[in-house]
């Protein structure tokens, strides 16, 4: 059972796993299929014999062990998929995914960092839901507008959300006023040019940065918390302390 209980070894698999899929090109497809089937099994086990030794409460009240059963449940599902061919290409791939997804346990406290992750994105579900209004709008407004013009960058929804999402992180935001400037047409090139600055400005400086602000403030709120905790850890000892010498005092009054 430890051979499947012990992280030690649960690594072990993992970087088979991630030597599997760089070896896919260079290795027989048989042997790749056979190691697939060999990490899959094991990581079937491993859940398995979770179970039998933490039980279904004390297995699911773990964050770390409902990943690793939600990649188990995936990879049977994908076995069980009906009119799928055995021993394809994508078969393998979608074997040799799942199984790289567990390499997030081999992180140093993965399982705070993804809590914290999590906080942080519970945290950011205002300015998250702004930026995708934000996205689809500029994205439908700069269509309606300069689709015919830019095509290359414009000419349907989804190749415009492209562009505005390029924006928003700043990357390569000048490429469309160039592509603009090269129409020869003034009007359209301080159209777009005004139209940049403001996607520029309302989504990549103001709402991206307030999503990454809160998000690292989210992420390091753990520290903070436990700093909190000793802090007043230390004021309850200081008044305990506080009335031992009234205490004393008072008596010594007397005396």
């Amino acid at each position: 059972m430890k051979y499947f209980t012990e992280n030690r070894y649960t690594s072990s698999v993992i970087i088979l796993s991630v030597i599997t899929a760089f070896l896919g090109n260079v290795l027989e497809p048989l042997v790749i299929y056979l190691l697939s089937w060999a990490i899959l099994i094991y990581f079937m086990l491993e859940a398995c014999f979770k179970l039998r030794k933490l039980g279904w409460k004390g297995y699911i009240g773990h964050a770390g062990n409902r990943f690793d059963f939600l990649v188990v449940l995936c990879s049977i599902l994908f076995v069980i998929i009906p009119n799928m061919a055995v021993g394809s290409i994508v078969y393998l791939r979608l074997f040799r995914v799942l199984s790289l997804v567990k390499i997030v346990k081999l992180i140093p406290n993965a399982g705070h960092i993804l809590s914290g992750l999590a906080r942080a994105m519970k945290a950011s579900r205002a300015i998250l839901t702004l930026l995708a209004i934000q996205l689809v709008f500029f994205s439908l407004l700069g269509f309606s507008l300069f689709g015919t013009y830019l095509p290359n960058y414009f000419g349907n929804p989804l190749s415009a959300m492209n562009t505005i999402f390029t924006i928003f992180t700043v990357e390569n935001w000048g490429a469309v006023p160039t592509a603009a400037a090269a129409l020869d047409e003034p009007f359209i090139y301080y159209a777009v040019n005004a139209f940049v600055i403001c996607v520029l400005i309302l989504g990549g400086f103001i709402s991206l940065s307030l999503a990454n602000a809160i998000f690292v403030d989210e992420m390091a709120s753990d520290n903070n918390d436990e700093i909190m905790k000793k802090m007043d850890l230390l004021m309850a000892e200081n008044a305990e302390i506080k009335k031992v010498l009234i205490h004393l005092e008072k008596q010594i009054g007397k005396s």
